[in-house]
């Protein structure tokens, strides 16, 4: 079994038991990613997914968002959020709960912005909504939201298009909108893939004191451990659409307990140091890794 996290279940927002989500591929294989998975997340706390394309990360959000990749479906599992049952709602109930309550972010934050309005009107639409117009119906009351999101002038970007902005740009307005919805998790599928390092830092900070000054719970997706040890509070490894390994990003980075995630984190890239590929992994690592899913199924 992995190691005690380092925080238990003390404020407990999300909790996902034994999901299993089955994948047909184009030969007409069956694929299970995740299987059997099992993972909460504390309000005000990081949880980290890290894992090779295919792992079961994003199938684990898009279960969460009520969704799933073509010729997919959820076989099994439980999604609670706050107490609440997710699957006992239906299709409208849950798109009305996600509103108020889930933020996404995914890799292209311009896909998730309507092209043909501007940004004042994306705004206006997301607070109205998420029936937050009491709040922030009088747009001078939006300016707190884009000072903590790190936009400074926001007055030029408001009547301009989505794609009209940089890819950070349209994050911080994605930041922006789940602030105004006053959700309790934010859920970051891949979010910082194609950013710059530098500015992926930048985000990863933002973030971390969103979850600290708001209590924000936060969810992440990478398939890259570089620089999980400054924002994740805890991380899961998945592999084969099973959890390998479980802990503090302190301890994962400095003392893994499995083969697996040792090549995963010898796979990132150092200055002046050539590293492998996640596709030249050995026999070894591979049947650790399928060891410990083994032993961590269903925890």
């Amino acid at each position: 079994m992995p190691e005690t996290a380092p925080i238990e279940k003390r404020s407990l927002l999300l909790e996902i038991e034994n999901l299993t989500v089955e994948h047909r591929t184009p030969r007409g294989d069956t694929v299970l990613a995740p299987r059997n998975v099992s993972l909460w997340v504390n309000r005000g706390e990081i949880l980290t997914l890290v894992g090779e394309r295919g792992a079961g990360k994003s199938a684990i959000t898009q279960a969460m968002a009520g969704v799933q990749f073509p010729g997919s479906k959820q076989t099994s599992g439980e999604i609670r959020f706050n107490g609440k049952d997710l699957s006992k709602l239906t299709v409208t109930q849950l798109r009305d709960f996600q509103r108020k309550n889930v933020a996404f972010i995914l890799r292209d934050p311009h896909s998730q912005l309507n092209p043909f309005i501007t940004i004042r009107e994306h705004l206006r639409e997301t607070i109205e909504l998420a029936r937050q117009k009491s709040k922030f119906g009088n747009e001078a009351d939006w300016a707190p939201i884009f000072y903590e999101v790190g936009i400074i002038e926001p007055e030029k970007i408001l009547d301009h298009r989505p794609d009209d902005l940089s890819t950070e740009l349209a994050m911080r307005i994605m930041l922006a909108t789940a602030l105004f919805t006053e959700a309790g998790l934010l859920v970051c599928d891949q979010a910082t893939a194609e950013i710059e390092p530098a500015t992926a830092l930048h985000i990863h900070e933002l973030l971390r004191q969103l979850r600290s000054e708001r209590n924000l719970a936060i969810l992440m997706t990478t398939d890259n451990l570089f620089n999980i040890e400054k924002i994740a509070d805890r991380v899961i490894i998945l592999f084969e659409g099973g959890i390998v390994e479980i802990g503090s990003a302190d301890r994962i980075i400095r003392q893994p307990k499995n083969d697996y995630t040792r090549a995963l984190l010898d796979a990132v890239p150092r200055l002046g140091q050539k590293r492998a590929r996640l596709g030249e992994l050995g026999e070894n690592e591979i049947s650790e890794g399928r060891i410990a899913i083994n032993k961590n199924s269903g925890i």
